[in-house]
């Protein structure tokens, strides 16, 4: 049936439909994201950008400026 046919009842579960294992996998990651954000306050910005590239789900590149 094509989309504009569908129930609307058909069509919510459809596209509500979300694994939950992403979310429950994240809470190493989250741990380890507070644990080192405690540990180096400054750089909290810097390791949250290190992580998104790390998750993205295209090769991405992180250009990190300043002081070291």
């Amino acid at each position: 049936m094509p989309a504009a046919r569908r129930p609307a009842a058909a069509l919510a579960l459809a596209t509500d439909a979300a694994p939950a294992a992403p979310a429950a996998s994240a809470a190493p990651l989250r741990a380890w994201l507070d644990a080192a954000g405690r540990a180096y306050p400054e750089r909290l910005a810097v390791l949250r950008c290190l992580v998104l590239a790390a998750l993205a789900p295209v090769p991405t590149n992180v250009l990190i400026t300043g002081p070291a």
